[in-house]
């Protein structure tokens, strides 16, 4: 069996990634962050800042399969602090109850930006 829990391989089926772009991305984990995207493009590193940034370059990895150079462009950050993030991000998404709620509302508002 995958490594995805069941309620992120229930939710991943219904998000088109196709139609997701990184920009869209970027937007819907601010929102269930609550980290304003200016905040997340940065040089801050508030817990929660750096948290949201790791979401995003994770979710951006592993479902948009976007390239680390491209994660740092959108973050303005150089691509080895993409590579960083995304692994933080990964780890977190297995181990951190917040992190997986995040993911949860972030999947939820992407399926259901799409059935508008």
């Amino acid at each position: 069996m995958s490594d995805k829990t069941a309620t992120e391989a229930a939710t991943a089926k219904t998000v088109d990634w196709f139609m997701v772009d990184l920009t869209d991305l970027l937007m819907a984990v601010a929102e269930a962050t609550r980290v304003p995207v200016r905040e997340m493009k940065s040089t801050r590193r508030p817990r929660g800042t750096s948290r949201a940034r790791e979401i995003f370059a994770h979710l951006a990895r592993v479902e948009l399969k976007a390239s680390y150079s491209e994660i740092g462009r959108a973050l303005n950050k150089h691509h080895t602090s993409a590579i960083h993030a995304a692994r933080s991000g990964e780890r977190a998404s297995r181990i951190d109850s917040t992190t997986k709620r995040i993911l949860e509302v972030v999947y939820a508002s992407l399926t259901n930006e799409r059935r508008s």
